[in-house]
């Protein structure tokens, strides 16, 4: 009968209530995310598609005028990868998508990967983009800070080391905060 009391005393205290909480949110947040992430790699469901507000879908052209938060937005149909997600996030926030744009206009960066680094059907190819990271000389036309973030995202979604003190030391606030979110997302899931 002891082990009932306790058992009791243990259900009423509100730290262990909390504390319940807090386990089934975990668990049921990688239950969610274990479940859409079977794969080691991003698959796409067609084309790249931008929602509407009528709930009609469009291709989206990295010269459509879309914003780079839209254009990740479409690069994420039918990825489940909490990682991968997050990271597509973060290069569709910065700098308005300035790498998912230059992924589809620069051929020297596609030829440095040996394959194209993002597709309609397939969305952003992170093999490919951790092989052109291990090319010598493929980031001479971006800048410190923009390397440092694609770094940080193929590092969340792909294969490839990041120094963090080295991170810190070159983005600025802006990009650290996109950073600090892409590195929550990842660990959690979407927020928004």
């Amino acid at each position: 009968m002891d082990w009932m009391s306790t058992a009791q005393d243990f259900v009423d205290n509100p730290w262990a209530q909390w504390a319940v909480e807090a386990l089934v949110r975990a668990i049921a947040g990688r239950v969610r995310r274990g479940r859409s992430a079977a794969g080691a790699h991003s698959v796409g469901a067609g084309p790249i598609m931008a929602p509407f507000p009528e709930g009609t879908e469009k291709p989206v052209s990295v010269n459509s005028g879309a914003t780079g938060v839209e254009l990740a937005a479409a690069m994420l149909q039918g990825v489940g990868n909490e990682q991968m997600r997050a990271a597509t996030r973060l290069l569709g926030s910065h700098r308005d998508g300035f790498w998912l744009r230059r992924f589809s206009e620069d051929q020297e960066l596609v030829d440095a990967a040996g394959s194209p680094l993002i597709d309609g059907a397939s969305g952003i190819d992170w093999d490919a983009l951790a092989r052109l990271m291990r090319t010598p000389g493929w980031s001479r036309r971006a800048s410190g800070s923009e390397v440092t973030v694609l770094e940080f995202a193929v590092s969340l979604a792909g294969d490839c080391a990041v120094n963090l003190r080295q991170v810190v030391h070159a983005v600025d606030d802006s990009e650290f905060k996109l950073l600090q979110r892409a590195l929550q997302e990842a660990a959690y899931g979407d927020a928004s």
